[in-house]
This record gives C-alpha cells, sequence and structure tokens, in this order.
C-alpha cells in the first residue's frame, strides 16, 4: 500500500530517479525557505516538490510561475534552458508530475525522433 510521502521524502526520492537518467541530481538544501530556490537540480530540469495531506493536488499559479521562470533563467549542462517540472505527492501516495505542454511535447518529440508510429 503506498503512503504519502513528506516533502523531503519527496525531494530524495526525485533526486534518486533523476540521478539516474539526468544525474548528477542535487538537492537544494533549505528550498522551501528561500524564494527561487528549486528542490532539485540535475543536468536538464529544474524540480519543484510538493506534498498535501489531501486527495486533491492543486498546483498554485504562484508556485508555478516561478518555476517556469527559474527554468529560463538557468541553463543545463548542453547550454539550453533547463526544464521546469512540478512533482506533487497527494495523500493516497501518488507520485505526479507535470510539465508544460510545449516542454512534454518537445520531449516526446526528442524520444521519439519525430517517428509518429512509435508512440
Amino acid at each position: 500500500m503506498k503512503r504519502q510521502l513528506s516533502w523531503d521524502e519527496l525531494e530524495e526520492l526525485v533526486r534518486r530517479r533523476v540521478d539516474n537518467i539526468d544525474g548528477p541530481a542535487h538537492t537544494t538544501i533549505g528550498s522551501g525557505n528561500k524564494f527561487g530556490d528549486q528542490d532539485v537540480r540535475s543536468a536538464h530540469f529544474l524540480f519543484q516538490c510538493k506534498s498535501t495531506g489531501n486527495k486533491s493536488v492543486v498546483i498554485d499559479h504562484r508556485d508555478w510561475d516561478e518555476l517556469q521562470g527559474a527554468s529560463l533563467k538557468e541553463r543545463g549542462t548542453d547550454g539550453n534552458y533547463r526544464t521546469g517540472v512540478f512533482i506533487t505527492s497527494n495523500s493516497s501516495g501518488d507520485v505526479m508530475a507535470t510539465i508544460d505542454i510545449e516542454d512534454f511535447v518537445a520531449l516526446v518529440e526528442r524520444a521519439y525522433g519525430g517517428n509518429k508510429k512509435g508512440i
């Protein structure tokens, strides 16, 4: 049975999972106490992590704008801007990733190389 993750557990989960595919990934100590600091950074992504005691997840527009703004201020290891990803966890233990639709399309295009039959 899944359980709700604390913010620290959620950040560590994201760091471990992303480190294997886009590492090295690092958590930002005290990121929840400072405006503009994102929770996890990797070579190409910035992550903002939020955990809630509710089954429903709401992403505050200010938090979304902050993440998107931060992603446009930081370049990844390839020289391109990092992609902002909002990771949320609810009381049921579901962990979800939210990205901008244009970033999603770009990731899918890269993954499938423009091959529509691959989807």
